[in-house]
């Protein structure tokens, strides 16, 4: 019996003291303890971003895209404009058209945009133009739900890249309009520039129709608007192309059509694979709807280049051969580990707007604590 009360004694003591040492190693961030049971995180630190979305960008290509949308439906009726474009602020014009069939075109635009834009016109020089600006309710939708979007978007990636327990918040702190600040918190980083990057990258992947008689490439801006007139066609823009023949990657610039005939939101599978010339590349299957519209674009523009364009640079710009299926491959001296972020981007989804790091903190790791904190705007 004496014994028995000896060991309750002794067992009492150890669960005291290790409930001691315990508590007074977590009260010292516990890390020499917690090592032992995660020794995958020893010399790993934790990345903490605050992130500005340049919800513009978001109104830009809203306005872009309906821009678009009406000429394709002017186009399809035939009625006559100079062209379809974005304007000022969050406006869009179309300009000089058929003054006999402006109330059509009227007509038209609230059968599309469904009271999303307040409607001006001018005349001059007896050719009617249309402003359409968006209406301040819908501007401010469209940049809550740019926050929104890449919000989830930046968790899809870093849930890809394995990282566990992230923290992607909106910032509710301040008094601003529009709530356009997230903050970003990662633990266990052991390569913070590259998770930073893979935040951060729009990876926005567009298919677009070289010009086909003056598209270049040319080795600056200048020779490419010389090359057509002195003037950009319109519909068309200059874009920077990656010359994948010339040592150090140089640019040169290419004229290709605004208009993009595939975007990220045809993609359904993405992966790295290998191109005909062994080099790392990557891999994309089209949506049923991407597929069909790819076929049919193809088979009408046999021997003319197809622009293979990523955040707005062209990677290559392969003749089209034939007609093309739901599948291509994009290349571009990659190597594996860029084949396999780009894959990872564009299966997470495009962001919908750029980003701005405002702030960064980079606390332990092999390099100790590192803060870096950008002006905020």
């Amino acid at each position: 019996m004496r014994k028995s009360l000896i060991w309750i004694i002794v067992s009492i003591a150890i669960i005291a003291v290790a409930g001691l040492s315990w508590f007074l190693l977590l009260r010292d961030g516990g890390a020499a303890l917690l090592s032992i049971f995660s020794p995958g995180l020893e010399g790993k630190g934790s990345l903490h971003l605050v992130l500005r979305v340049v919800t513009d960008d978001a109104v830009s290509q809203e306005l872009l895209q309906d821009a678009e949308r009406i000429a394709n439906e002017l186009h399809s009726r035939g009625i006559a404009f100079a062209g379809s474009k974005k304007g000022s602020a969050d406006s869009f014009d179309v300009t000089d058209i058929d003054p006999a069939r402006t109330d059509e075109v009227r007509s038209l635009g609230d059968q599309i945009y469904q009271g999303k834009y307040s409607v001006r016109s001018t005349v001059t020089e007896g050719k009617t133009g249309l402003s359409f600006t968006l209406l301040p309710a819908f501007v401010r939708v469209m940049r809550e739900s740019a926050v929104k979007q890449t919000q989830e978007a930046i968790l899809r990636r870093l849930n890809a890249l394995g990282v566990s327990r992230p923290k992607v918040q909106i910032d509710n702190i301040g008094s601003k309009d529009i709530q356009d600040q997230l903050v970003v918190e990662i633990p266990g980083v052991d390569d913070p520039d590259r998770i930073k990057s893979i935040i951060t990258d729009m990876a926005r992947l567009d298919l677009k129709l070289v010009e086909q008689d003056t598209g270049g490439p040319y080795s600056g801006t200048e020779q490419a608007v010389q090359a057509n007139g002195g003037k950009v066609p319109e519909g068309y823009e200059i874009l920077p192309f990656r010359a994948e023949r010339s040592e150090g990657n140089t640019l040169e610039y290419m004229v290709v059509r605004t208009e993009s005939v595939i975007t990220s939101r045809h993609l359904k599978i993405v992966r790295p694979s290998t191109g005909v010339d062994g080099a790392p590349a990557v891999s994309f299957f089209l949506t049923t709807d991407g597929g069909d519209i790819f076929s049919r674009f193809t088979e009408r523009h046999v021997g003319e280049r197809l622009a293979i364009v990523l955040n707005n640079v062209i990677y290559s710009a392969p003749v089209i051969e034939g007609k093309i299926g739901a599948e291509g491959i994009i290349s571009g001296q990659f190597t594996r580990q860029q084949a396999e972020d780009l894959s990872l981007l564009l299966r997470s989804g495009t962001l919908p707007a750029s980003l701005v790091v405002l702030e960064e903190r980079r606390i332990g790791g092999p390099q100790g604590a590192d803060s870096t904190s950008p002006d905020k705007k």
